[in-house]
């Protein structure tokens, strides 16, 4: 599911766990999980790929787990 998708409540639990883009998380981990999101592109799926859109074709751990933890604090904190 994409991180905006991913709906939240105050009364929810969350434990973040983050991959690298080459292995991901272990298949143990993984299957715990009750939920599973990615961070979609935010261009044109037929512009993905394409220069000059192929310069930066993924996020670094520290920018993806900034963004995911700022949505589900803006979710718990506001229940959106």
């Amino acid at each position: 599911m994409a991180l905006y998708d991913l709906k939240l409540s105050s009364k929810d639990n969350v434990i973040l766990i983050i991959g690298n883009e080459g292995n991901g998380i272990s298949k143990a981990i993984e299957s715990l999980s009750d939920v599973s999101v990615y961070i979609p592109p935010s261009l044109d799926p037929n512009k993905i790929g394409k220069y000059p859109f192929n310069i930066v074709d993924s996020l670094n751990v520290g920018a993806s787990a900034a963004i995911a933890l700022y949505h589900i604090t803006q979710q718990l904190k506001y229940g959106q």
